[in-house]
């Protein structure tokens, strides 16, 4: 197969899975966006999350070494919202799951206090049209 056929399949499969991901989105925003929060997980990770005004602090989570897990039922901001995950200086990641079963809509800003690399997990989806992390 030839150069210029081979960079034609791979645009032509890249554009049909960006229409399908497209696509897929649009058919999860509308019932999931009036969702918009944060609640922890009741799993025994330790999770605590407080909402003041449009911040939503985030404190706990079980450590390991460097890392810090946390679990959330459901993780979704509105786009005044920010999520501020306050760790110790020690902390160099942070493992965060969503563990009940609907997809993260965040249109809001996601900080972490530190220089700690942030890792968010959902198997349903992780979606936004102005994320700012």
């Amino acid at each position: 197969m030839k150069l210029a056929n081979i960079n034609q399949f791979f645009l032509l499969f890249l554009l049909s899975f960006t229409s399908l991901a497209i696509w897929e989105l649009g058919c999860v925003v509308p019932s999931q966006i009036t969702k918009a929060q944060i609640n922890e997980a009741p799993d025994g990770t330790n999770t605590v999350t407080r909402i003041q005004n449009n911040n939503v602090n985030i404190t706990g989570g079980t450590p390991s070494g460097t890392n810090l897990f946390h679990s959330f039922q459901q993780f979704g901001l509105r786009s005044e919202q920010t999520a501020i995950f306050n760790v110790d200086p020690t902390i160099r990641n942070i493992l965060g799951r969503v563990v009940g079963g609907e997809a993260s809509i965040i249109n809001g800003t996601i900080q972490v206090t530190g220089n700690a690399n942030l890792l968010l997990m959902n198997p349903p989806g992780l979606f936004s049209d102005k994320m700012r992390v």
